[in-house]
């Protein structure tokens, strides 16, 4: 396997250590299957991280060079690079917490839920096929590879909020996610799961801004929203993630 992309690190770009760590994650992609120079090459295209947080985006274009493998595996893959974006550097939401820190704790959640759940079937919940994952030992590791869906979907960049119909068909998403988790047996996910320690007054009072903005968008609204005032509270908000434990037990 084999690809000639080298380059200095930048949010559009890849550095040596990220190109080498790509091109060792691939034959991962694909246990069964020897990968060699032979029959597989890869070209990598880092796609512009305007949208970005977290990661650096990556495209790998597969050529497999056996017609029985073109047809066995796919001929691209979206790989997230874990990554402190400018965007959040912009933005500056964490506070006093490490950027660090916050990177390593998402992208181990992250990891764990598609190496746990990527086999679930959710009702309109679709989620991509999970490939590979490096092993997470410092912020920064932790390579994901997963199915590449953009010839399957779109950028919503330049559409101005959501129609009514994508509105709804995203309430019947969260809807099926949170029913199959909360009736599920096994609970194990509430602790391995658990982001409480994250919940802090900084970060409920800027949810509770953003939701604020809504009542300038519609007179109907003014006040209702600041009636709510309570219900970001950091005690409340910690209340709802372990009321999980007694939404299962109907």
């Amino acid at each position: 396997m084999s690809d000639h992309r080298k380059q200095d690190s930048t949010e559009n770009n890849l550095s040596d250590d990220e190109l080498k760590r790509l091109i060792d994650i691939i034959p991962k992609c694909f246990p069964e299957e020897q990968i060699l120079d032979t029959n597989l090459s890869v070209t990598f295209n880092v796609r512009p991280n305007k949208n970005s947080f977290w990661s650096k985006v990556v495209c790998a274009k597969l050529t497999w060079r056996d017609e029985a493998l073109v047809k066995k595996y796919p001929s691209s893959l979206f790989i997230k690079i874990p990554t402190v974006s400018q965007n959040v550097r912009n933005v500056g939401i964490l506070g006093g917490k490490d950027d660090d820190d916050v990177l390593f704790d998402l992208t181990k959640h992250e990891i764990l839920w598609y190496k746990k759940y990527n086999n679930e079937i959710i009702a309109n919940f679709p989620t991509p096929t999970f490939f590979a994952a490096e092993d997470i030992t410092y912020s920064g590791s932790g390579i994901i590879v997963i199915e590449d869906l953009t010839e399957k979907a779109f950028s919503m960049d330049y559409i101005p909020g959501f129609q009514l119909e994508q509105v709804e068909q995203l309430m019947e998403a969260l809807a099926g996610f949170h029913y199959h988790f909360i009736t599920m047996t096994d609970k194990s996910w509430i602790e391995e799961f658990d982001r409480t320690a994250a919940i802090d007054e900084e970060t409920q009072m800027l949810q509770f801004n953003c939701a604020k903005k809504f009542e300038t968008l519609d007179p109907a609204l003014l006040g209702k929203v600041e009636a709510l005032r309570d219900i970001f509270s950091v005690e409340k908000a910690k209340r709802a993630h372990y009321s999980y434990t007694d939404l299962g037990k109907f």
